[in-house]
């Protein structure tokens, strides 16, 4: 399965997350599975990357974090201002309201994020 939605360009993802060794086991893991991968360390740094025109197609948010928003707030913002990038959340709550967002649960395997990604790729919006 390529990894593009579109034959020729490279799936970049934008991985938010505020803890620096989760982000950079989880950048690495999606690294090898082939995409290109741009991290985050807050919401609100991942939402001012792509209002200065940041390209993404999947924004791989965790749920809560420190800053002005969280990652559903991001994802909402997404859905309204970026509709074309697909949005996947992760957290370690497993009472969180995903509010109809597709939604990966801490702990997960290499393969069970490769799955979830994949799949949020594919999803229509």
């Amino acid at each position: 399965m390529p990894n593009s939605p579109e034959a020729g360009h490279p799936t970049t993802i934008l991985l938010i997350e505020d803890h620096a060794q989760l982000r950079s086991v989880v950048a690495r893991s999606l690294g090898a599975m082939g995409f290109t991968v741009v991290v985050a360390e807050s919401a609100d740094i991942a939402r001012q990357r792509l209002i200065d025109g940041l390209e993404a197609d999947l924004i791989f948010t965790d749920v809560r974090m420190p800053g002005l928003i969280h990652g559903l707030d991001l994802a909402h913002w997404v859905r309204e201002h970026r509709p074309r990038i697909r949005v996947l959340l992760q957290t370690g709550n497993p009472s969180v309201d995903a509010q109809g967002f597709p939604v990966l649960y801490k702990p997960y395997s290499g393969d069970e994020l490769e799955s979830a990604v994949r799949a949020a790729l594919g999803a229509g919006g």
